[in-house]
């Protein structure tokens, strides 16, 4: 009786350690209406905030000089390399743990060590926005800086990113 119970405790926690290393995963993954290109690079689920050079308005409107955006568009091609090789490696230890979990009985120290690489890819993945982030303030002015750091702020109309996106892209904001 209590080896039936160990090992239904045993499968539920494998389970809840699926779902929390996936579903970050997958947080970002719906669908856009096309205004937002993986490029552009401003928002979270954007690989580079280098990618202001790619939106004409921010340009215009933060007078960037050529030799900034060369600066930043060499920044941002070099940090979305880097986003799509480490989305990469996510993919492999995704696809190694759904096959790990595929087992009848799944080898647990496996899946523990597959949840462990995927949450340090994952942490790999945050700081490199970060330090994207932190590149493109390198390259502005502190006048454009600050009016970068405006607009964006005008832009969420003090919201969070989800809900002013679910606001712009449904009409409305979404219950929560």
């Amino acid at each position: 009786m209590y080896a039936n119970q160990r090992q239904k405790l045993g499968a539920l926690t494998i389970f809840l350690l699926i779902i929390f290393f996936s579903v970050p995963a997958m947080a970002g993954s719906h669908a856009h209406d096309g205004r937002h290109d993986d490029g552009a690079g401003l928002h979270e689920g954007r690989p580079s905030a280098c990618g202001l050079w790619r939106d004409p308005g921010a340009v215009e409107k933060l007078g960037l000089s050529d030799k900034q955006i060369t600066e930043l568009k060499n920044a941002d091609f070099a940090f979305r390399k880097q986003r799509l090789e480490l989305k990469d490696q996510l993919g492999m230890l995704q696809l190694e743990m759904e096959q790990a979990f595929a087992d009848k009985t799944p080898a647990e120290a496996t899946v523990r060590e597959l949840a462990g690489k995927m949450a340090e890819v994952q942490g790999k993945l945050f700081i490199q926005g970060i330090e994207s982030r932190l590149a493109a303030a390198r390259y502005l002015t502190a006048d454009q800086l600050l009016k970068f750091r405006a607009e964006e702020a005008r832009h969420h109309d003090g919201q969070s990113k989800d809900q002013h996106h679910d606001k712009e892209l449904y009409g409305n904001e979404k219950d929560r």
